[in-house]
């Protein structure tokens, strides 16, 4: 379930005592990140992380733990304080990091950022992602079958230490400079994001507007930092305020109306940050931040309205996810932000009546949990179902529960039709079952999937071979559905 902005930090910084995390050499990834992929904060799924499970965070302890992590408050501010095993042959002196920004926390996840100043110049910070996050939906319960699926899961936790040949932790550090919150991330989290470097330290920087509210958040509960604002969608506001007040007053002049774009030019302004794509910019990053080299907005977002051939052209080297992102099927996504990766494979975008948008289903402008269905009034939330309907009129369907031929079961459109494939926290427990005679748990992931199909028993997602309850992508019938019909399903 969706938390709130505040519950993450509360919860793993207690007032009183400390919260211990003790973080173990995960042998499935060696330990180590994958270089390619060290920008990718986000990376989750099943196939390969990218680091991201490279150390779990274990809150009982176990034998064979490699460093600690300490989660505390002093004088109200959040601090972690990382701590080698004492039996290491080499033990590394502790480093303490206080958390200065929050990100996250209305959907599935928070993680919490720390403020490091480049080495030789005080004055010049970074951001960096600690070595974990919070997962919401997370539990002891979970945790037992899979340690990746507890409240606490380790992030790229091997960018915080040095680590020799033994496999000993002999320093603490900051992760490297590309991996800053500044030069992977920023750009899709505020508002006139422009990337730029200081050259005598090579960290990066980035300029961007203050906004009143959003995330990330201050660790002390203010809302007084940086933001995705209006300017995102609508474009420069300069001109448009200044049209619209005063004498010749033009409403509506020099700004953008998303609704009056065509479908192909809405849907990508949401694309940008909602496909898992690699960057054009002129540091030749090739984060997973949209930002490129069209003339006059080098290292910045697109405007407003721009034509998806002019992104493709001028803001990306790499278009969309590669295929270890994608399930078996090469159609559903399972790593987060890859809703657009999935709309534009979808029949809503592909048909040859009705281009869907993503505010035909969703309010931008809506507050409530994360996956706003919008409703008839603006800033009103709906049931995905009512939104549903709007175009698939019950007179076609008879009913949503008569469609789907369940009289006596709360149908809702997207338990059958957005299963969620993709996964950024922890999960949800689906049924218990067997895959190719193998018995165990399926899951759910935490994020819905944007193609609008059904997929089916069959599909390679499924029954690829090697393929168990527990890395099975997730369907209905390994969820929901499946407590009426079979979930024993064969593999290859």
């Amino acid at each position: 379930m969706a938390a709130s902005w505040n519950a993450g930090v509360y919860k793993a910084f207690p007032a009183d005592g400390a919260r211990t995390l003790y973080f173990v050499a995960n042998f499935a990834t060696g330990g180590k990140d994958d270089d390619h992929d060290d920008d990718d904060e986000h990376a989750g799924g099943h196939q390969g992380d990218h680091g991201q499970d490279s150390y779990l965070a274990l809150e009982t302890e176990p034998d064979n733990w490699a460093f600690k992590a300490v989660l505390e408050r002093e004088n109200g501010v959040p601090v972690m304080t990382l701590v080698d095993n004492p039996a290491s042959a080499i033990v590394a002196p502790s480093r303490k990091f206080e958390v200065a920004l929050v990100m996250g926390g209305q959907g599935t996840t928070q993680r919490f950022l720390t403020r490091v100043a480049a080495p030789g110049n005080p004055d010049v910070t970074a951001h960096f992602a600690l070595p974990f996050k919070v997962q919401f939906e997370g539990s002891d319960a979970a945790a037992a079958l899979d340690a990746t699926r507890g409240y606490f899961r380790g992030d790229h936790a091997s960018r915080w230490i040095e680590v020799n040949d033994d496999g000993d932790v002999t320093a603490f550090k900051p992760p490297g400079a590309k991996s800053a919150f500044e030069a992977s991330c920023a750009a899709c989290h505020v508002l006139d994001y422009r990337l730029g470097r200081d050259e005598p330290t090579g960290f990066f920087t980035a300029q961007a507007f203050p906004a009143s509210d959003g995330i990330p958040y201050g660790a002390h509960g203010d809302r007084h930092e940086l933001n995705v604002g209006c300017e995102a969608c609508h474009g420069p506001g300069n001109r448009h305020r200044r049209a619209s007040s005063g004498s010749g007053t033009r409403p509506g002049a020099f700004i953008v109306n998303p609704r009056l774009l065509s479908a192909e030019r809405e849907v990508q302004l949401c694309t940008q940050c909602h496909s898992r794509i690699r960057s054009n910019d002129t540091f030749e990053l090739a984060t997973r931040q949209p930002i490129g080299q069209e003339p006059g907005r080098e290292n910045q977002l697109m405007r407003p309205g721009t034509r998806r051939a002019d992104w493709f052209r001028y803001y990306v080297t790499q278009r969309d996810a590669e295929p270890s992102l994608i399930w078996e099927d090469d159609l559903h996504s399972d790593h987060p932000h890859q809703q657009a990766t999935d709309h534009v494979k979808s029949v809503h975008y592909r048909n040859r009546s009705e281009f869907v948008s993503c505010t035909d289903c969703h309010g931008s402008h809506a507050r409530g949990p994360v996956g706003w269905a919008r409703g008839t009034q603006p800033g009103e939330v709906a049931a995905p179902s009512t939104v549903c309907v709007d175009c698939h009129e019950p007179s076609n369907l008879g009913s949503v529960a008569g469609h789907a031929r369940h009289r006596s079961f709360a149908s809702n459109c997207t338990t059958c039709h957005m299963p969620r494939t993709a996964r950024d926290g922890a999960g949800r427990p689906g049924l218990a079952g067997s895959l190719g005679g193998v018995l165990g748990q399926f899951w759910q992931g935490d994020l819905s999937s944007h193609v609008m199909d059904v997929p089916s028993r069959e599909n390679p997602g499924v029954i690829a071979a090697g393929k168990t309850p527990e890395t099975a992508m997730p369907i209905p019938y390994t969820n929901a559905c499946g407590g009426c019909h079979k979930t024993d399903l064969r593999g290859s």
